[in-house]
Formats: structure tokens, sequence, C-alpha cells
């Protein structure tokens, strides 16, 4: 009787303990939150702009006087930074901000002459979950989903046109309100620091013309560092 006592005491002890333990992986793990910074490529899934794109002329006496020529390719280099807040142990909530330069392009119009580059900022809000966040793995892969603003800017670098820089003009502009899909994996590096992969699928059309096209859609491949810490004491 009093070994069988013993053997109980013993192994509640232990259920105790491992309990006691797993509570406090937990704990440690909502409390965790996440911000970096990732580089990749953007692979353009939407229109290419022509080459060249020329006005035609109000007659058939007149000659044209206003054309677009851009340089605008389908691989760019893409950064973004990102802060991601845990919601609980498997779900985080992540805003990221994002920029690439797609190329360039060169407007000639009636004598005047602008050079751009032309630019796009994703700003997105997604919820990202670790389906496999209970196992002890230095790789967690996730999936995420949300939306969020597309930004389309023609950044003017150069220009002749005494209108423009008088009033500090800044070429054309869009704004396209849409969703966003990803996935990845995080991979332990060392104690709060972590590889980010991540995959992410953007839609991106505008309402009206911008750079002769409207779909800007692309799908990005990152790589980055990501930090995890705590704001509370334990």
């Amino acid at each position: 009787m009093k070994k069988t006592t013993i053997i109980f005491t013993l192994l509640l002890s232990l259920i105790v303990s491992t309990s006691m333990a797993e509570t406090e992986v937990i704990k440690m793990t909502v409390k965790k939150h996440q911000f970096g910074l990732r580089m990749g490529t953007w692979s353009n899934n939407g229109t290419s702009p022509p080459d060249v794109i020329v006005v035609p002329p109000i007659d058939s006496l007149s000659a044209p006087t206003d054309s677009l020529i851009t340089s605008i390719k389908n691989v760019n280099f893409y950064i973004e930074g990102f802060y991601a807040y845990n919601i609980f142990s498997s779900l985080f909530t992540e805003i990221s901000f994002g920029m690439v330069n797609r190329g360039d392009m060169q407007v000639y119009s009636s004598g005047t002459y602008d050079f751009s580059n032309v630019l796009l900022y994703p700003i997105l809000l997604q919820l990202k979950f670790y389906p496999l966040h209970t196992l002890k793995s230095k790789f967690q892969p996730f999936i995420g989903a949300g939306g969020g603003v597309y930004f389309g800017k023609q950044n003017i670098q150069f220009t002749n046109n005494y209108y423009t820089r008088f009033y500090q003009l800044q070429g054309d502009s869009e704004t396209d309100f849409n969703y966003t899909v990803s996935g990845g994996f995080d991979w332990e590096l060392r104690s709060k620091f972590f590889l980010d992969f991540q995959v992410k699928y953007m839609p991106i059309k505008f309402s009206n013309y911008f750079v002769g096209v409207k779909d800007y859609s692309a799908t990005t491949i990152t790589i980055g560092i990501q930090y995890k810490y705590n704001n509370k004491k334990k």
C-alpha cells in the first residue's frame, strides 16, 4: 500500500510538473511578438505597359506632340518591413509596408520633358496562422490572408516643365483596395532571431489607367530576419 502511494504521488507530481511546463511554454509563446525586414523579388503577374505610347494628333495634318516611353521590368527588387502581434499561441496579426520600383518612364508633351520612377507601395494587414506551433521544432510553417491598400505613384525625378517644378507636382498616382494571401515558414537561427521566408500574392487592379495599364498584380518571394520579443516580464 505504501509503495502504491509513493508511485501514485510520483506520477501525480510528474503530471503536474509537465502540465505547468506546457502552460509556461504556451504563456511564453502567447507573449512573443514579431518584427523584421524582408527582401526579395517582385514578379509581375499583371499587364506590362507598352514600351512607347503615342497620343494621336487632333487631325490628319498635325503631328503627334505627346508620347510616353517606358522601361518597366517584369522582375524587380522588393523590400518590406513588418510587425506581427501575437493574438494567441498560433495566430498573429501582421501589418507590413512594402516598396518596389517597377522601372522608369519618360513623358514628352509639347516641348516639355519629365523623367519618373514608377513606384508601388503595398500597405497590408493580414492574419498569420502557424498550424504546427505545438511542436518543438525550429521549423514553423505558416499561412496568411488579409488585405489592404496598394498605392501606385509616378515619382518625378527630373523635369524641364516650369509649371511642374514651381508647384512641386509629383506626377500621377492610383490606389487600389484588395486582398492578399501568403505562405512560408520561420526558421530559428538562435534565441529570438528567426529566418523568415514568405511567398505572397497581391492582386493589384487600379480602376484607372496607371502608366498605360490597370493590372499590376504580382507575386513576391522574400527572405528576411525576424526578431521575436516578449513585452511582459514573467
